[in-house]
Order: structure tokens, then sequence, then C-alpha cells
């Protein structure tokens, strides 16, 4: 992933914001539903994973299998450039366990071309293909490109008042000013998280806001920096606050800017998420000594 990529990151203030006082308003509603974490990457396809986290000789086709035998979750990304056939999702949703959850990205014909305008015709026709992932079907996200800026609102409002009920959605806006508009307030209304993009080159995108009882995060780390680890613990203290405070749901994706390092942080993450919140996540393992 290359948003938010430095050449060196020494000197960057990795500090999380303090949380927002609205925060507590949202986790004291009681949801009746136990703490869910699902912790995963952004691509099952590395041929630089083949004997490290899969078996040597494995063969493309099953590699998400084996994914699935690490983590609980993947943000898929591929939604966004390719428009997937329903027998492919079908069968991408056979081969993982029951718990696993696809988080698919929102079509770029949706987001960047039509830029939300006209577009539910293309929303209807993607959410039909996500709806073959069946119980497997996470959070959708919708990513906006970094010049889709405040004037575009009601634009904003629009489609997200008539996105389609029966799914869940989460919201990304590259530009900060955003949060200086009624966004929160229409995100609290219609019950989607604001996703809190974690990358060193831009920082003003780390918001503290909960706008739901569910939390999307994309942690993007800088091929095993030490900061990714202290990053991480910092994340693991956050998490656990509003674990306490009564937040039911919390998406947790690792990105590397070379992923072939996703593996190892996420390993570091799971380990620490379990022994800190008693949880019982997938610890990603490896074959041999790396």
């Amino acid at each position: 992933m290359e948003f938010g990529k430095l050449s060196n990151v020494d000197e960057v203030d990795f500090s999380l914001p303090e949380d927002s006082t609205e925060n507590s308003k949202i986790l004291s509603q009681p949801t009746g539903k136990d703490f869910q974490f699902y912790l995963g990457g952004a691509k099952w396809g590395r041929k630089d994973w083949v004997g490290k986290l899969y078996p040597t000789g494995t063969k493309a086709a099953n590699y998400l299998s084996y994914y699935g035998k690490h983590f609980n979750s993947i943000e898929l990304n591929a939604t966004h450039y390719n428009m997937f056939g329903n027998d492919l999702v079908s069968k991408w949703a056979g081969m993982v366990d029951n718990d696993f959850k696809f988080c698919p990205k929102v079509h770029q014909l949706i987001s960047h071309r039509h830029r939300l305008k006209n577009a539910m015709a293309y929303t209807d026709q993607f959410l039909d293909i996500m709806a073959h992932f069946g119980d497997k079907l996470g959070t959708i996200f919708l990513q906006m490109h970094a010049n889709f800026k405040t004037d575009k609102f009601e634009d904003l409002k629009e489609y997200l008042e008539a996105f389609p009920k029966g799914f869940k959605l989460a919201v990304e806006l590259r530009n900060q000013d955003w949060f200086n508009t009624p966004l929160f307030d229409l995100l609290e209304r219609l019950e989607m998280p604001l996703i809190i993009t974690d990358t060193a080159g831009e920082r003003q995108l780390v918001h503290s806001r909960i706008t739901c009882n569910e939390v999307f995060v994309r942690f993007v780390g800088n091929n095993l920096h030490s900061s990714d680890y202290m990053r991480i613990n910092d994340w693991i203290d956050r998490i656990e606050r509003w674990k306490e405070q009564g937040l039911s749901k919390i998406w947790f994706f690792i990105h590397q800017h070379d992923e072939q390092y996703t593996p190892e942080l996420a390993n570091y993450a799971a380990e620490k998420l379990n022994e800190r919140l008693g949880l019982q996540l997938k610890v990603p393992s490896f074959i041999g000594l790396f």
C-alpha cells in the first residue's frame, strides 16, 4: 500500500489522538452482542508467502484456503478493480471457515468514476455479486479519492442514505476537511463507521470519532520498522478501553508498503491481542525460521 508512504519515518509523531468526547455516548448504548474482533490483511495472493506462511509448493488457486488458516478476515481490495462473477465469489466463500469474513471494497466505477452520482444501478449490481459471499460477507467499505472534497457533501449524503439497508457499509474519506462538516452526525444517524486510516504520511486522517458500535481501522506499517510494534501496542491500549466501554465489533486490517512483511506484524498483533483482551484470534504461524 503506497498511500502515506514516507522514505524516513524516524521523526513522525505516531501518537493517537485523544478519544472524542462523543464516543462514550455511542459505546454506552447496549447492543446485546459479544465483542467481535476481525484481524486480517489486504490480499491473499502473495507468492512470497509460499514457504513462509503457505506450505512450499502451494498453488495460487489454494492461497485463499491457507490464508484463512491464519486470519479470520480480509480487506478485499480486488473488488475495487474487478467486477467478479457470482460463481467465483461463491467459490471464495467456500474456501474458508464459517467464521471468516470478507470486507470488499466498493468498485471504482461507483466511487471514482461516477463519484457516487447516478451510481445506484451500479451499486445494486455490485451488491448482487457481493451477496454471494453469504454469511461470510462482512462490512463493505467505500473509499473516496482524496480529491473528493466537502463541496460534494450532498452527493455523499444522498448516496449513503440510499445505500441498501441489508448491507453494512464503512466510509473512508481521504481529506481531513470532511471532519469539519456534519459528516459525523450523518454517519451516526445511518450507523455507518468512518474508517480510521493510520499511515505515516497522512497523520491528519487518524481521527478518534466513533460513529456507531463498530470500528474499522486500516493500519499501514513501515515494513517492520520499530515504530510498527509501538503503534500496534498503542492501538491495543485504545481498543481495550473501547471494549471496556462497550464496543461490540472491530475490523483491524494490517497493511505494509511491502506486503511480504504483513504476516510478521499480524503475528505480533494477534498474540498481544489474545493476551491483553482474552481473545482467541488465529495467530499467523510460520514455516521454518525467518
